[in-house]
């Protein structure tokens, strides 16, 4: 024996006409004796009817100009920043070797120094590679980046 929930499923699909007639049958039968089922058959249909109105709006070439005009001004901005890391990565590596050369491994560094400094300079480098690969990766495996209009 169905109950008033099980109804209520029903409902959705009588109102999209996606039922079988044994189906409608059985809804129309509790319809006539529940007056609660009844109010949520006319709040579906009244759903349907603002749904059924409703349209999708389509943006105006003018939009897809501008926004592909935006994807060219992020391509450039990533360029600049791709540059700039480049010239860091540069500059910082530069600045290790002199780090190790000079001043860790120098004649007057006391141990402690050389080996505290090796393992911060390590620790760093050893970050940043991890944070190079999960980029990476997630860049692999990221679902909408061929995504085109």
């Amino acid at each position: 024996m169905r109950n008033c929930s099980d109804f209520q499923i029903l409902i959705t699909g009588y109102v999209d006409h996606e039922l079988t007639d044994d189906q409608v049958a059985e809804l129309k039968e509790h319809l006539a004796g529940c007056q609660e089922c009844r109010k949520e058959l006319e709040r579906a249909r009244i759903m349907k009817n603002a749904l059924d109105m409703m349209s999708i709006k389509t943006p105006e070439d003018d939009y897809w100009d501008g926004y592909w005009a935006g994807i060219y001004n992020r391509c450039e901005r990533q360029s600049g920043w791709l540059f700039f890391a480049m010239g860091v990565t540069v500059l910082l590596i530069g600045g290790i070797i002199t780090l190790f050369r000079h001043v860790l491994f120098g004649p007057d560094t006391p141990i402690w120094v050389s080996v505290g400094g090796t393992a911060a300079v390590a620790g760093t480098v050893i970050l940043v590679v991890s944070l190079i690969r999960e980029r990476i990766r997630v860049d692999r495996h990221e679902r909408y980046k061929d995504v085109r209009r």
